[in-house]
């Protein structure tokens, strides 16, 4: 069985990350930011700090790596 994080199972974490390398736009480089750091732990005022996102967009993309 894979290791995994909070929500994401290693090879999700991997592909996200990986993606990350791609140029992509900055709203969905920040949603696969929050849902990363999500993974590992970060509370959503952590992330909130971090990505200078509001609340709701934290909140709305922690719940989609759920």
């Amino acid at each position: 069985m894979e290791a995994q994080g909070q929500y994401l199972t290693l090879s999700q974490h991997k592909s996200l990350l990986r993606s990350l390398d791609d140029d992509l736009r900055p709203e969905y480089r920040r949603r696969i930011e929050i849902m990363l750091l999500a993974d590992i732990g970060k509370s959503q005022t952590q992330i909130c700090k971090e990505l200078r996102c509001s609340q709701e967009t934290a909140r709305h993309w922690m719940t989609m790596a759920q």
